[in-house]
């Protein structure tokens, strides 16, 4: 049996997690690749626009860029929904790698991990890889 997994307590530690991406979404980063494609949809947008209609096209490409970029970013109901609507199977796997990151299964030790700045992206990163 893997040290992180006693019983069913994966589902406990599951909806601890959901209730920290429920309270601290706005202090928690969200995907970095979906920033970075925000600003790859702003530039994109500002290059056509340029050259289409010159200085005012690249403006306005850009605004249009930066708003799709925006429109298509997960938000954190949307994360939120896609990890409640996974396999248990696939939750347990969502869990158990949470806990092999913070090294720990106790949820007190991943509420210290999260408090962490430093850390949050981490632990954004291993979820966004669930969704």
């Amino acid at each position: 049996m893997d040290r992180y997994d006693s019983c069913d307590e994966y589902v406990e530690y599951y909806k601890h997690l959901m209730f920290i991406l429920e309270s601290k979404q706005k202090e928690l980063p969200r995907d970095n690749a979906s920033q970075d494609s925000i600003m790859s949809f702003t530039i994109g947008g500002a290059v056509v626009g340029g050259l289409l209609g010159g200085g005012g096209g690249a403006l306005v490409g850009a605004v249009l860029g930066y708003m799709y970029g925006s429109f298509i970013q997960d938000s954190f109901k949307e994360i939120k929904g896609k990890l409640r609507n996974q396999t248990n199977s696939r939750k347990r796997e969502l869990v158990h790698a949470v806990q092999a990151l913070i090294g720990s299964n106790s949820k007190a030790e991943l509420d210290l991990y999260v408090e962490a700045r430093s850390q949050q992206k981490q632990l954004m990163d291993c979820i966004m890889k669930f969704t």
